[in-house]
């Protein structure tokens, strides 16, 4: 017996994706990634700055009038010792001028019951402690039972004139009114020496009050922080 042999058929072939499906593959990915950008463009641009204004013309500036020049700085009134060359300034809005010299300037706080008096004489002829020593032998000569005051609060630590580190204390006393005794005083008193100068500055006041008077001896320091020794 024989067997006939079969036609030779061969296996079949694997169908191939089209190349068509990968170009529209890329399309579509192209689109998706045109959209993402667009979609980052459009935040930036609405989180940033607005789009610049047009120019002013030139017949017709931007922005209103200019502003109002700055208030000028506070008017203050110098002084000078014409016979020692030392010199300050003082607001005459603040402070009244009772009396003045070559050498002594006094001052009254407008207000307030407090006198500044500054005074000095040539360094040859009087120390620090000296000039300051006079002085408070002047004021002891006008008010009653002056002594230190025991307040530690008061006290005077590191005393100065013009920045230049000198000697003084701080006292009480009673004021000498024609009916006798009157109200009771706190008085500084500080001197120092530079170069051919020694000057002393002397505060003298009645107001009880201890925070008020401490806001009376902060208008008195401002008055003593522009100081300026002759020579500079």
């Amino acid at each position: 017996m024989s067997v006939a042999a079969r036609p030779y058929a061969p296996p079949p072939v694997p169908a191939l994706r089209p190349r068509l499906a990968n170009k529209q593959l890329l399309a579509l990915f192209g689109v998706a990634l045109a959209a993402v950008v667009g979609a980052a463009a459009l935040a930036i641009a609405l989180s940033g700055p607005g789009a610049r204004p047009a120019p002013c013309p030139l017949d017709d500036p931007c922005g209103g009038p200019p502003a109002p020049p700055a208030p000028p700085l506070i008017n203050q009134t110098p002084w000078r010792s014409a016979d020692l060359g030392y010199q300050l300034e003082y607001d005459p809005a603040q402070w009244s001028k009772l009396s003045e010299s070559g050498s002594t300037l006094q001052l009254k706080l407008v207000g307030d019951d407090l006198v500044l008096v500054i005074g000095g004489a040539p360094s040859a002829q009087a120390s620090a402690s000296s000039v300051a020593g006079s002085e408070l032998d002047a004021i002891r000569g006008r008010v009653l039972s002056l002594s230190p005051d025991p307040a530690a609060e008061n006290r005077i630590l590191g005393p100065t004139v013009g920045y230049e580190p000198g000697v003084g204390g701080a006292y009480v006393a009673t004021s000498n009114g024609n009916a006798g005794p009157g109200a009771p005083l706190w008085i500084a008193v500080m001197g120092a020496t530079r170069g051919a100068v020694s000057a002393y500055a002397a505060v003298v006041t009645s107001e009880s009050d201890s925070s008020a008077r401490q806001n009376a001896y902060l208008a008195a320091d401002e008055v003593l922080n522009t100081w300026t020794w002759p020579g500079g």
